[in-house]
């Protein structure tokens, strides 16, 4: 195949092509990451998509993603349980929130993104996975630099938890159930 110079000096003549290539097939890259049952094809297209991300510029890539169901998805990825759908997902929440922090921080707390991040970071393994430890610490280095407290994304994540238990206090109210809403607290 062409090198990756060979590729990026014709990208850089004709913007165009990474434009309509994203405007095409981006959005049957997500369809099929979704709702494919072969983990090999997922992955393949997990793979794409992140290699069409690393190549665009910031603008492209925010008009690519933002009204895309995949940060939706990237959540489900985080969580599946399969280590290299659990790495790429990984590798797209990076490099979305290391580019597009301010565009998409809300949008990654309130989509659970910042959720399973964190809790991939808790995770302990009774017997050595290397791939899992690999995972887990990739993990806790996006956490650290991407969703640290203080950052908009964990601050958008907090005042969804409080909204969540505002809300939870309200249905009992609603039921009347007080002792229910002391035993919420």
């Amino acid at each position: 195949g062409p090198s990756p110079g060979c590729l990026e000096s014709h990208v850089a003549e004709h913007p165009e092509t990474l434009k309509d290539y994203a405007e095409m097939l981006f959005p049957i890259l997500v369809d099929i990451s979704v709702t494919i049952v072969n983990e090999g094809i997922r992955i393949r297209c997990l793979s794409a998509m992140a290699k069409l991300f690393s190549c665009m510029p910031c603008e492209q890539l925010l008009t690519t993603v933002k009204d895309s169901p995949i940060i939706g998805y990237i959540a489900g990825f985080l969580s599946s349980g399969n280590s290299p759908v659990m790495g790429l997902a990984l590798v797209i929440t990076d490099m979305l929130m290391c580019r597009l922090s301010d565009q998409l921080s809300e949008r990654f707390a309130r989509e659970g993104i910042v959720h399973e991040v964190s809790s991939l970071c808790q995770r302990e393994t009774v017997e050595p996975n290397p791939q899992m430890d690999a995972l887990v610490s990739q993990a806790r280095r996006i956490r650290d630099a991407r969703f640290e407290p203080g950052s908009k994304a964990a601050k958008c994540a907090e005042l969804d938890e409080v909204m969540k238990q505002a809300s939870r206090a309200a249905e009992l109210l609603d039921k009347e159930d007080t002792e229910g809403l002391v035993l919420a607290r």
